[in-house]
């Protein structure tokens, strides 16, 4: 499959157009509470592919599921073939905030749209184009700082992990 800027975008708008499709399929599967498009995770290393994740609250074992319950490892549209992932996606809690939260990389300011706890710490999600840094290239550590109403003024966040988006040219 090519990898191609063109391409990769190609491959996401057939796989939109697909999706409700695939979801109405899959939301009849125990514990489907909802879908991305996204690349695909296989060991923990992001793959070059670009499929479809399910979101379940827990993930079950696969001798537990009879193959009828079990989301596939490839889901097909006509003649589309699409790779398919299942995170665990815990119960969300509704959070209060005083405000709404505003972050700079030091080259663009967006909003931080969610926050979440792993065992690795705290984070906090914003849309991508809101974290390439300085320089315009996401994959280059950069700082990000948040302003807060409840400790008004600009707050170290600490440094971007992971940046991902698809980027479409601009029409001339």
């Amino acid at each position: 499959m090519s990898t191609t800027p063109t391409a990769r975008l190609t491959r996401v708008k057939a796989i939109a157009e697909a999706r409700g499709q695939i979801d109405e399929r899959m939301y009849s599967k125990p514990g489907v509470v909802g879908s991305m498009i996204g690349a695909k995770i296989r060991g923990g290393v992001i793959q070059p592919t670009v499929g479809l994740t399910f979101f379940v609250r827990e993930k079950a074992s696969k001798t537990d599921l009879s193959p009828t319950e079990r989301v596939p490892a490839r889901v097909r549209i006509g003649n589309l073939s699409i790779a398919t992932d299942v995170l665990e996606w815990p119960q969300m809690r509704e959070q209060s905030w005083a405000g709404p939260t505003i972050i700079d990389d030091g080259r663009s300011q967006g909003s931080m749209t969610c926050f979440g706890h792993t065992e690795a710490g705290a984070f906090g999600i914003s849309c991508a184009h809101c974290l390439v840094g300085k320089d315009g290239r996401p994959a280059t550590p950069t700082n990000v700082d948040f302003y807060s109403n409840s400790n008004p003024g600009w707050n170290p966040a600490g440094e971007h992990i992971s940046c991902i988006f698809i980027r479409q040219r601009p029409v001339r």
